[in-house]
């Protein structure tokens, strides 16, 4: 078993996003439906939750834009003026985790999306 030098982030979805999602008619789902598989990101490691806060606001601007591409590939499609760090609060809940243990015996694969 080993410890990976990072952190996760899980992400929850919040109204906005449902409201973005029907609003284009892409999907017709509820919150609950849209948060049963949500998107687990490796991070990296920070010291401390008001560490992450202080640091995060490219990684929320990264990560707004990629969780909306999976719904969607067509940049022109987003949100773009609601795309901010201050705005990803509002869009997903998240949870982080500083300990990432790796307990699988085959190694990791970086796979390309």
């Amino acid at each position: 078993m080993g410890k990976l030098n990072r952190n996760t982030m899980v992400i929850r979805f919040k109204k906005p996003v449902l409201d973005w999602l029907k609003k284009d008619g892409m999907f017709d789902f509820s919150l609950e439906e849209i948060n049963f598989n949500t998107p687990t990101f490796l991070i990296p490691e920070f010291e401390s939750i008001p560490e992450f806060e202080e640091k995060s606001d490219e990684l929320k601007k990264y990560l707004f834009q990629e969780i909306l591409a999976t719904f969607n590939e067509d940049p022109n499609a987003w949100p773009n003026k609601e795309m901010t760090a201050k705005n990803f609060n509002k869009w997903f809940d998240y949870t982080l985790h500083e300990t990432v243990l790796d307990v699988a015996d085959e190694p990791l694969e970086n796979q390309e999306l």
